[in-house]
Parts: structure tokens; sequence; C-alpha cells
């Protein structure tokens, strides 16, 4: 039984960091788009 816990731990971890990791990947592709979208339209000036 406590082996089935402890997988279903890892399991449920796992799944969470999965997600958490997904949602930053998006999140940082979306800022890459809407800044390249934002520089393209105003010109940058440094």
């Amino acid at each position: 039984i406590y082996k089935d816990v402890e997988a279903g731990t890892y399991g449920a971890v796992g799944a969470t960091l999965e997600v958490f990791i997904f949602t930053c990947f998006l999140s940082s592709k979306l800022s890459h788009t809407l800044t390249a979208r934002w520089a393209s339209r105003k010109p940058m000036r440094l």
C-alpha cells in the first residue's frame, strides 16, 4: 500500500511540475511574440 501511495505522490508531483514548466514555456513564448510585434511596430531607441 505504501508503495502505491509513494508512486501516486511522485506521479502527482511530476504532473504538477510538467504543467508548471509547460506554462512557463508558453508564457515566455507568448511574451517573446508580443515583444517582437511591439518592437517591429515601434522602432527601438538604444
